[in-house]
Parts: C-alpha cells; structure tokens; sequence
C-alpha cells in the first residue's frame, strides 16, 4: 500500500503545529488503517525546512520536505521581463530536493510570473509589446485613480504565479524555457515567493 493511501485519512481535523526553533507537532491517534497510534514531527530552519515523518507502528515513513524561501527582484522600467531562472534554481538546490515541484509566487498585483523563452530577447521585446497593444496604459474607460489600470490588467493575463517540475534536482524546463518575473509599473523593488515540494 502506498504511503499516500496509508497516511490519508491520519491528520485529525483539529492538529495543530507548533513553530519554534525545534517545533514539533504530536498527533496521538490511531489510523482508522492499521490501528496504529501515530506522531508527526515538522522543523523550520532558517528556509523554513519542513519534513513530515509519519510512525505506523514501527516505521516511519518521510511523507514530504517543503523549503519556502523569497528574494527581491530590482525592476529597471516601467514593463520588463527579468530572467529569475537561476534564483529559483538556487531555491531548489538549497532545498535537496532531487524530484517534486518549485511554485513561484509574485505578491503583487500590477506584476506577474510567467516561463517563456530565455535564449532571443527579441522575445522578450515582443511579448511587451504585445501586452502594450492589447492593454494600452492610457484608456478613457479607465476609472482606478492610481492610474495604473493596464498594469493590473497585464497582472491578471499573466498571472502571479507559475510551477515547474523538479528532476534530480533540477527544474525541468525545456531547451529554451527560462522563468521571468514580469513588470508591470515599475522601476521598483519586489518580491518573489519559491516553495519547494518534494
């Protein structure tokens, strides 16, 4: 049986975890499964490093390791694409995680993420400019008084966040693939949110 199967039904709905500098969280209660009585114990480090070990029994199972960690992305106009490929990778190998996922979360509103090409930058200029054509800054119908209505518009088509998938502790983009962080009313400093899974 799976550890997935074996474990789904063991977290009771009123847990709670503790978060200190050696945090644990203790659930006394048997598995509808195997009868067992069972614990869960989670850590965070300076990367906020949680690992889950579920004890059925006599053994214990490593159910997920999750790394959450950001970084400040500099932005030097008003609309750019800036390639963050490399820091999210150093998310991932800070992590140790040889397979499972990287989600990339922009807190912004008039910003986004997106994975596109990272080998032409004419690509880059094009995509820009596709958005400015699609979503001019200046519109009659425009009401936010911040006046910054295209760059919340640009937001959303984009969106803020993205996920890519983690093999030997890579991502596993494609040949041309890169992650960008995508300015939308810039020049400013902002922030991006890398949780790895795995």
């Amino acid at each position: 049986m799976s550890l997935k199967k074996r474990t789904a039904n063991l977290k009771p709905a009123n847990a709670r975890e503790h978060i200190g500098k050696t945090s644990q969280a203790i659930y006394p209660r048997r598995s509808p499964r195997s009868g067992s009585r069972w614990r869960a114990t989670g850590s965070q480090g300076p990367a906020t490093l949680r690992t889950l070990h579920v004890t059925l029994g006599s053994d214990i199972y490593v159910a997920m390791k999750t790394t959450t960690q950001s970084f400040d992305v500099r932005t030097p106009s008003r609309d750019a694409m800036i390639d963050i490929t490399s820091k999210v990778q150093a998310v991932v190998s800070e992590a140790g995680v040889d397979d499972g996922v990287a989600a990339v979360y922009v807190p912004h509103t008039t910003a986004g993420v997106t994975i596109n090409e990272n080998a032409d930058p004419d690509v880059i200029h094009d995509v820009l400019a596709a958005l400015d054509h699609a979503v001019p800054w200046r519109q009659n119908f425009y009401q936010h008084g911040e006046g910054n209505s295209a760059a919340h518009a640009k937001s959303s088509m984009v969106g803020c966040n993205t996920s890519v998938p983690i093999r030997g502790g890579r991502l596993s983009l494609g040949t041309w693939q890169g992650v960008f962080f995508c300015e939308f009313d810039g020049p400013r400093t902002r922030h991006v949110v890398v949780t790895v899974m795995g």
